[in-house]
């Protein structure tokens, strides 16, 4: 019995694969590791990404968490005051 494929559902504010691209760019840039709040503002103000409400940036914000789980071996999670940052893998 074969399952049928489930539908992927697209994100409004990134094509596939640019999320990940853009958090690289963004740790690549930064002189310490940052954490998603800071990743999120500013891969939006990179972007341009217009915001209406709140809910929207919190959206944004878990999908860019979402690419940061996913992507373990390039990547190192730090725990700085009680917030968790990120920072490239050869960095550490």
């Amino acid at each position: 019995e074969i399952r049928p494929r489930r539908a992927q559902h697209r994100n409004a504010w990134f094509r596939p694969g640019e999320c990940l691209r853009l958090i690289y760019d963004e740790l690549r840039d930064a002189s310490e590791p940052l954490s998603t709040r800071d990743l999120a503002e500013r891969i939006i103000s990179r972007r341009a990404i217009r915001l209406d409400d709140e809910r929207s940036r919190d959206l944004i914000q878990h999908t860019i968490l979402s690419s940061l789980n996913r992507e373990g071996a390039t990547l190192t999670r730090l725990q700085r005051g009680g917030t968790m940052c990120w920072q490239l893998a050869q960095a550490a």
